[in-house]
């Protein structure tokens, strides 16, 4: 946090939570360690950094959360990483809910699947079976995601008021 704020000045205007680690074993095949790995760094982590960015967050600020289909969908041998994803979707939810009051956007990017080292860890034949077959680059990502939509990713917006309706429509 210290040589981001010496680079760049005494203000963040977005933080984009977009360290991961994909889940390659199956329900069986779960470890402790493996499972502490997987959800310190795909759900542990974003708080921390959020916990980190908020003092010097700008108001109104933004904040991105890298999630992914799987926290929707179920697939053959990454479990751990799906269930990361979707309590990272309900941070999303909730931090929109505390941090939508001052004009602060939390959203959460969804997309599918990019060809990267990440998903080379992936069993390929677990990719087949599940009918991958289009791959996104990470390339038109990059120059994207963080400032608008896509046709790369489905974005989540979460504002505190949408937020809100959704609790009590649950209730």
């Amino acid at each position: 946090m210290d040589a981001t704020l010496k680079a760049f000045g005494p203000h963040i205007d977005i933080l984009v939570n977009n360290a991961g680690i994909i889940s390659d074993k199956y329900a069986q095949d779960i470890t402790a360690e493996h499972f502490d790995e997987v959800m310190h760094t795909n759900v542990r982590a974003p708080l921390f950094m959020l916990q980190a960015v908020l003092p010097h967050l700008r108001r109104p600020g933004r904040i991105i959360n890298l999630s992914s289909v799987g926290a929707r969908q179920g697939y053959p041998s990454v479990g751990v990483y799906s269930a990361s994803k979707a309590a990272l979707e309900g941070f999303t939810r909730n931090w929109a809910a505390e941090l939508g009051k001052d004009g602060t956007t939390v959203n959460a990017v969804n997309p599918g699947p990019v060809k990267s080292e990440m998903l080379d860890k992936v069993d390929p034949k677990v990719v087949v079976s599940v009918g991958i077959s289009r791959f996104h680059s990470d390339a038109p990502m990059a120059n994207s995601f963080p400032f608008g939509r896509s046709h790369n990713f489905r974005l989540r917006l979460w504002n505190r008021d949408q937020a809100s309706r959704k609790r009590s429509r649950r209730l």
